[in-house]
């Protein structure tokens, strides 16, 4: 095999994490929910779930951290050829995507696994 195909078998196998991705930002309101009635009810079961579908989103953020960082570099290196087509005019938005993509998914994963361990 030549390194294109290599490295878009690669690129094939990163965005099949993508669908599990999908579910993220719903898994994040069901916890900020449980979260908020827990700390104004104070019912331990919300607390319990809580924290473990809070263990959950924080092990798919990590996930979307890790692939996003491979589709990125993925991007740049083997679909050089569209962005030659487009003279340019990706290059800076897909670098303004990676770093807020990465900092804002880097962030959150250690506030859920916070809110987690709080007792």
């Amino acid at each position: 095999m030549d390194a294109l195909t290599i490295a878009r078998l690669q690129f094939a196998t990163t965005t099949r994490s993508l669908p599990v991705r999908a579910a993220t930002p719903g898994l994040v309101t069901l916890v900020a929910v449980m979260q908020t009635r827990a700390a104004i009810g104070g019912k331990p079961e919300l607390l319990r779930m809580t924290k473990f579908w809070g263990r959950l989103v924080c092990d798919q953020l990590c996930t979307r951290i890790v692939t996003g960082i491979v589709m990125e570099f993925s991007f740049g290196l083997t679909w050089t050829g569209l962005f030659h087509i487009r003279r340019g005019r990706l290059r800076a938005p897909l670098a303004i995507e990676t770093l807020v993509a990465f900092f804002a998914e880097s962030t959150v994963p250690g506030l859920v696994d916070l809110l987690a361990r709080a007792d």
